[in-house]
């Protein structure tokens, strides 16, 4: 980050450019007419901005998807993107991440949407939850479900076409009756890190009735 001051101390200019800080330390040159421009130099020396003269960086930019069949809002930074099938939303980010979002009408109360999304994981995956844990979504109780996929029982193609062992997640909630699915991939060396950003969206999740 560059912050051009003048010597009063009133920052003029600043450039979001990659390095420390540098302060302008030098005298400002005005001089010129209509006639001719007016040429401002600033002396850059290395240094520190005034306390209280922190300037913002930019932060990456987040857009809301809704889903008007399941009726949820959902932030997600812009490098994500929706992609709706047949029978769930899917939203696909980099680094070989997605996750997908699904909702089943009457299922009853947490414990008996949980039983029978566990029953549904093991007939197609052939796995187990290593742990079940809780946790909250939009005000919901919710279990979260960790699935260790070993490479000789699943493997799993993204978007992009690449193959691969993953970190699977699912996260289990009911709301007047009807209940949800979140479904998480990404690969496994990125289990803990995924884990943190499918936190971070879900704490963004809401819904719209």
């Amino acid at each position: 980050m560059y912050a051009l001051v003048d010597p009063a101390g009133a920052i003029l200019a600043v450039s979001l450019v990659g390095g420390g800080p540098l302060v302008g330390c030098g005298s400002v040159v005005l001089a010129g007419d209509e006639a001719n421009p007016v040429i401002l130099s600033l002396v850059l020396e290395p240094g520190t901005l005034p306390a209280g003269r922190a300037v913002a960086m930019p932060k990456t930019a987040w857009t809301t998807y809704e889903s008007d069949r399941y009726l949820y809002r959902l932030d997600l930074p812009t490098t994500w993107k929706q992609k709706v099938q047949s029978d769930y939303d899917k939203y696909v980010g980099p680094d070989m991440r997605d996750f997908s979002v699904w909702g089943i009408p009457d299922v009853g109360t947490l414990g008996a949407f949980l039983k029978d999304q566990r029953a549904r994981y093991l007939e197609l995956y052939k796995l187990k939850p290593s742990s079940v844990t809780d946790m909250t979504v939009a005000d919901q109780p919710a279990k979260l479900l960790t699935y260790k996929a070993p490479s000789t029982h699943f493997k799993y193609r993204t978007d992009s076409g690449a193959l691969i062992v993953p970190s699977m997640y699912l996260v289990v909630f009911v709301h007047d009756g009807n209940g949800y699915g979140v479904q998480w991939f990404s690969p496994q060396a990125d289990a803990k890190a995924g884990l943190k950003v499918l936190k971070q969206f879900l704490a963004t999740f809401r819904f719209s009735y």
